[in-house]
């Protein structure tokens, strides 16, 4: 899997993303600061992550 698009959508629990060695793009906006802080880490592993779907 390389692109999840979790545009609109509301998830308890993002940080299984991590564990996806293969992926490369994420749409999602972030409700909190946890998940804030995974999507940084998502960053970091160079993965492109879209939080604003008009960027599409």
């Amino acid at each position: 899997m390389e692109v999840v698009d979790f545009t609109g959508l509301f998830l308890a629990n993002i940080g299984a993303l991590l564990k996806i060695s293969s992926l490369k793009l994420v749409y999602y906006i972030t409700k909190n600061k946890e998940q804030e802080e995974i999507l940084k880490w998502l960053s970091e592993k160079r993965v492109e992550v879209i939080q604003n779907n008009e960027e599409r």
